[in-house]
């Protein structure tokens, strides 16, 4: 299994009840009419943007159902504009955006908890794909930059 399709099965794993590879489905129209026929033309609830890629954005945001939230912590660095009709895409379906980017360190403690009580429910630990010594840090990065990897570790 390559490295996109362990993502979208690890995603499946992570309670996703659906997951489209743009592998698979590489036309954003194709992909749209994909998620409006898993979900008997509504939209879809939740949609995710990890990947980065502003593109992804307007694209999220059409697959939105009335009411539906688009959550947006891939693009944390300035990749470029891209087109938004905010009347068509957020208002005429009350939309709710929720950008992610990065955390406080007093967050964390939180995060940390939440992760205790789901561990049992969600395998979080999962998402650690793979582990590294200090040492071998450059390395890590190389390897947490890529399609390879998920979440990468790095222990003392």
């Amino acid at each position: 299994m390559g490295a996109p399709e362990y993502r979208l099965e690890l995603a499946k794993k992570l309670c996703a009840d659906h997951v489209l590879s743009i592998d698979k489905i590489g036309d954003p129209q194709e992909r749209l009419e994909e998620i409006r026929s898993l979900t008997d033309n509504r939209g879809a609830d939740l949609v995710a943007e990890c990947a980065g890629v502003p593109e992804a954005v307007p694209q999220g945001l059409d697959m939105l159902r009335v009411g539906g939230t688009l959550i947006v912590s891939g693009n944390y660095i300035d990749m470029g504009p891209v087109l938004i009709n905010p009347q068509k895409q957020i208002l005429s379906k009350n939309a709710r955006i929720i950008g992610v980017n990065g955390q406080t360190a007093a967050s964390y403690a939180a995060c940390l908890r939440l992760i205790r009580r789901f561990l049992p429910l969600i395998p979080i630990d999962k998402m650690v794909t793979h582990t590294f010594k200090i040492e071998d840090c450059e390395r890590a990065v190389r390897t947490g930059i890529s399609m390879e990897s998920l979440e990468v570790a790095i222990t003392p």
